[in-house]
């Protein structure tokens, strides 16, 4: 995995305006996409991983509906929420007859730490199944 610098040419803005607002060194969010086709041209979503430790998986001819955090600490407290973040991915490459597709993923916060493993079932019905260990201080 290598990181992809951010450049305000991979964008078109609506106006010169708005390009303007937007920080040249702004960066991307973490982000993993995955699909049911190899095409890069029919778009197919089964799940994705955006920000923090935010996913959601969607179900054969259906849209997207509720999400999930890895992790979410202090949801409650008048201290504020802690939510950490999918740091790194590390995908299995599927062999082509693969009926899922497994990844682990590092989970990092300010109180906690974690490793899990994610492996996607795409069908009718999208599950996930999730395997994880978190490290306290």
């Amino acid at each position: 995995m290598k990181p992809i610098p951010f450049s305000k040419d991979l964008f078109t803005y609506p106006s010169e305006e708005i390009a303007a607002l937007v920080p040249d060194a702004l960066g991307f969010a973490a982000s993993v996409s995955i699909t049911r086709s190899t095409s890069r041209i029919i778009n197919d979503e089964v799940a994705v991983f955006v920000g923090a430790s935010y996913f959601r998986a969607v179900a054969q001819n259906m849209n997207y509906g509720l999400s999930a955090r890895g992790l979410a600490i202090d949801t409650v407290l008048p201290s504020g929420e802690e939510f950490p973040d999918f740091r790194k991915f590390w995908i299995h490459e599927p062999q082509p007859d693969a009926k899922d597709i497994s990844f682990y993923a590092l989970l990092d916060g300010p109180s906690v730490a974690g490793a899990y493993h994610f492996v996607v079932h795409p069908g009718k019905e999208t599950v996930i199944d999730v395997e994880l260990t978190l490290f306290l201080p």
